[in-house]
């Protein structure tokens, strides 16, 4: 047979072949589909290769033709089988209503309705669609590791669904010569985990591809900086640079996971209002976390979230957050003032004394409401522990002590016993003792019974009139073993007994080496005036005093020093045998104080501008009291009076 007979034989093959396609009512042109192409690509290709100049023509010739369903006709027509068609993975256009395979569990949301994406190599190699392209969320290629492109390079247009050339633009420009960028290793990992490739190594947690998809649409909303208000479905995913956005802050968080994921809590709690609600302070990254990713596959998110509540958020964590997990709530360092003092085994009285002497740290917050929320880190527990081990009221101290209250107070001021705390020292509202610092006053030993008459200090403090600031030294006296306890028991400081000669020789080689003075209540009784005037004649120094730790004290010389200068109008009145009203109205001498000079309550006149003749007898002085050793006038001299 000659070349020529070859060439009518196959021609006639060819036109028989294609009769017998007509009749069949197959397409001309059948291109095999690629094993990862997507389902549209393949039939735009089909259309493209058959003269339609529109996918809607294709439907057109792809209708029922004697056919059970259109999707029957159309592998008629294409002469492919089942098996081949559903190879073919993604959406198609609403109109054709045929069954498609949308892969690893995702829905036709997941995919690109309108826009296409390419990437310039694969196109370089083959004109046709990948079906990961058309996902909404993926911006990497998996192949070549380049960013996707969705418009022309020259023109800027963006490429939409339904065009049938697949590698041009409408203005001609070839769309492999878009630019080739090179995607960040965080971006690219997470593109193929979105297609549920393997990828080895690598931290990151294990999900399935729908629950990759779901992560990326609500996480990739939050960043450091902004975060949506109200969480859901993210529209414009069709657009590249919106979902390029959601993949990378999504990238992000978990590349440097958890310390950028607990970045962004920070910054949440630092911007919300001050509140003890985990749902008003994290919110809407709550609301996300265990509504919207509730799934066990999203358990990693919430235990990065409840680490970050043990160590760094303020408030409280109790029954109440039933969405927490039971050993979060039961684990949280942070703790009210009730369950700090059960776990002490205190009183929460004393706990709030220990917090408002600041002895210890407590994070407190002032709410919207003008309330304030405290709690206490369990790190302190050792802390309150010590403090408030065995600690007494300032009443129990006194019945511990068998002394009153007024004479604690007086042992606490001179520094005898020291408090936890008191109002002088941190402003507190109460005063509380350790049970430690009583032990040196609590239990006194006592040595064998003496035959000498005995006094209970009690009856020393009742009858023996101590002066002011006396008591603390002879405290002082019986823990050094000075004044030796008379008994063989082991009594508090208020029960002694002690053998009256040694106290009596005691107390008055005391006085006689302190010279402690009067207090002003004790000179205005010597003086026999009341005690408003001494304290005025005081603050007018007028009457001389000296600051002591224990107060103003006012020396047999001050007293002396004022009965010599001063004479009241009462007692001059007495002296001249008339009345107070008519002295004051006879003479001519201007008295230095009284009611109507400076507002005092009562006249003082200077004895030195009175006349001799305006006494009938000179004001007896009253004896000195002892004078303090080594004593000078080095006092301020009081104002010269007028």
């Amino acid at each position: 047979m000659t070349w020529m007979a070859r060439d009518m034989t196959a021609i006639s093959h060819h036109l028989r072949e294609q009769q017998e396609n007509r009749a069949r009512g197959l397409l001309p042109v059948r291109p095999h589909p690629w094993s990862n192409e997507a389902t549209i690509s393949y039939l735009l290709r089909i259309a493209q290769a058959n003269g339609f100049t529109t996918l809607y023509q294709l439907w057109q010739a792809s209708q029922m033709d004697g056919s059970d369903s259109l999707l029957a006709s159309l592998q008629d027509k294409l002469s492919i089988s089942g098996s081949v068609w559903a190879s073919l993975i993604g959406p198609l256009p609403h109109y054709w209503k045929i069954p498609v395979n949308f892969a690893r569990g995702l829905s036709s949301n997941d995919y690109n309705h309108s826009l296409v994406r390419w990437c310039p190599s694969c196109l370089q190699e083959e004109p046709y669609l990948r079906w990961e392209w058309g996902l909404k969320l993926q911006s990497a290629c998996g192949q070549h590791r380049l960013l996707l492109a969705d418009q022309c390079p020259s023109c800027g247009a963006y490429q939409r669904w339904g065009r049938i050339d697949l590698a041009n633009c409408s203005c001609g420009t070839k769309l492999r010569a878009s630019e080739r960028t090179v995607a960040p290793t965080e971006i690219f990992r997470l593109n193929r985990l979105l297609v549920e490739v393997t990828i080895e190594g690598g931290h990151w947690p294990r999900l399935s591809t729908v629950e990759w998809h779901r992560l990326v649409r609500y996480l990739g909303r939050f960043t450091r900086d902004a975060w949506p208000a109200h969480p859901g479905q993210v529209t414009g995913l069709h657009r590249l640079d919106r979902a390029s956005t959601l993949i990378q802050n999504t990238a992000a968080l978990l590349e440097a996971w958890p310390n950028r994921f607990h970045e962004l809590i920070a910054a949440i709690q630092a911007r919300a209002p001050s509140s003890p609600s985990l749902i008003r302070t994290f919110k809407p990254l709550y609301s996300v976390l265990y509504e919207d990713l509730d799934a066990p596959g999203f358990q990693f998110l919430r235990d990065a979230f409840e680490d970050y509540l043990h160590a760094k958020w303020w408030g409280l964590v109790c029954r109440r957050n039933k969405r927490l997990q039971p050993d979060t709530v039961a684990g949280h360092p942070n703790m009210t003032v009730k369950k700090m003092a059960q776990r002490t085994g205190t009183s929460p009285a004393i706990v709030r004394h220990l917090i408002q002497a600041a002895l210890i740290p407590i994070v407190e917050q002032t709410l919207p409401s003008g309330r304030h929320s405290r709690s206490i880190h369990q790190r302190e527990i050792d802390n309150v522990t010590q403090l408030s081990h065995g600690a007494l009221s300032l009443k129990q101290t006194a019945v511990a002590l068998a002394l009153t209250k007024r004479r604690i107070r007086e042992l606490v001021v001179a520094g005898t016993l020291k408090p936890l705390f008191s109002r002088p020292a941190q402003q507190s509202a109460a005063w509380l003792f350790s049970r430690d610092a009583l032990l040196h006053l609590s239990a006194i030993p006592g040595t064998e019974n003496s035959a000498a008459e005995v006094v209970t200090l009690g009856r020393i403090l009742r009858t023996w009139r101590l002066r002011e600031g006396e008591f603390p030294p002879l405290i002082q006296a019986i823990t050094d073993g000075v004044l030796v306890s008379i008994g063989d028991a082991v009594l508090p400081i208020g029960k002694v007994s002690l053998e009256a000669a040694l106290a009596r020789a005691w107390l008055s080689e005391h006085r006689r080496v302190v010279n402690t003075g009067l207090s002003i209540d004790e000179a205005a009784r010597h003086l026999g005036i009341k005690q408003q005037v001494a304290y005025e004649l005081v603050a007018r120094r007028m009457l001389r005093s000296t600051d002591t730790a224990a107060g103003k004290r006012i020396h047999s010389e001050d007293l002396e020093a004022f009965q010599a200068g001063f004479i009241s109008l009462a007692e001059l009145a007495r002296q001249q045998g008339q009345s107070i009203q008519t002295v004051l109205r006879t003479t001519t001498v201007r008295p230095v104080c009284g009611p109507s000079i400076d507002g005092s309550r009562q006249y003082f006149f200077c004895r030195q501008d009175l006349a001799p003749t305006d006494f009938e007898k000179k004001t007896a002085v009253k004896p000195s009291l002892a004078r303090r050793p080594g004593h000078a006038n080095d006092f301020p001299k009081g104002p010269t009076p007028p």
